[in-house]
């Protein structure tokens, strides 16, 4: 991420939170696996929903924030215009922090399944891909 010519303007925020959430999921995800081989009754699905739960809120957070480049984001139609890129990322903000929440909430009630997972990442990311696509059809 920092040695990418055209991040100069990425929000250093960003760039902090990718670089903690990088090691504590490889080690998260290191503790399951060591724990279920071991004999662990955790189940890994509530697991799985709390861990992608922070990580939704957290980048969810930073989202709005996010200046146009090409690393993090939502680029398939953002970099058309930085109009476009400011609208798409202020809704796909707001949707993975609500699904981040979501996920928690389930997660908390221990009723982990995994369509719920499947519902909210789908939603997440479909919603921003085709109001981007409508930003774009609306500008030309």
């Amino acid at each position: 991420i920092g040695r990418d010519s055209k991040n100069s303007a990425m929000n250093e925020k960003m760039i902090r939170a990718i670089y903690w959430l990088t090691p504590i999921v490889s080690l998260s995800i290191s503790y399951l696996i060591y724990s279920k081989a071991l004999g662990s009754t955790t189940n890994p699905s509530v697991f799985v929903s709390v861990l992608l739960g922070l990580i939704f809120v957290i980048m969810g957070n930073y989202m709005p924030k996010l200046k146009v480049n090409h690393t993090v984001g939502i680029r398939l139609l953002g970099l058309a215009g930085e109009d476009n890129w400011y609208k798409t990322h202020r809704l796909a903000g707001k949707l993975w922090v609500l699904g981040g929440l979501i996920l928690l909430l389930e997660a908390g009630l221990q009723f982990a399944l995994s369509y719920v997972l499947a519902l909210v990442i789908l939603a997440i990311v479909l919603i921003p891909v085709m109001y981007s696509y409508q930003l774009s059809r609306k500008n030309r």
